[in-house]
């Protein structure tokens, strides 16, 4: 003999639109109240490898990367074999306000972190 039917269950959660949000800053940007952090990175704002250039929507979540990396590039040609960006390869990324060395002198290792804006990816409701 069947039992009595049971409750409906709880509606899925709906689910919001993402947005990416950018300091200027050395510091991550806080997200906007009602939205949800999704993660925190470094905006990333064009690269070009292998012949190709790419560009970001600074409002969209790719423009956001978790790590840090002067050639974030990797290719894959039609036999499934990947590579990594070369010599001729090259990405730009969003700046902070911080005044560079006086003698443009390159910056190497993690003194390079305070002039990589830093971002954050929302979940809006």
């Amino acid at each position: 003999m069947p039992g009595k039917p049971s409750p409906e269950g709880p509606r899925p959660k709906a689910k919001g639109w993402y947005i990416a949000i950018h300091s200027q800053t050395s510091r991550h940007p806080i997200c906007p109240p009602g939205t949800a952090l999704m993660w925190e990175g470094y905006s990333l704002l064009h690269i070009f490898g292998n012949s190709h250039a790419q560009g970001q929507d600074l409002g969209q979540p790719g423009s956001c990367l978790k790590k840090f990396s002067t050639m974030p590039y990797l290719f894959c040609n039609l036999n499934d074999v990947c590579d990594y960006a070369s010599r001729n390869d090259y990405s730009y990324w969003l700046s902070t306000t911080e005044p560079m060395p006086m003698m443009m002198t390159p910056i190497r290792g993690p003194d390079i972190e305070k002039y990589i804006s830093k971002c954050a990816v929302c979940e809006t409701p």
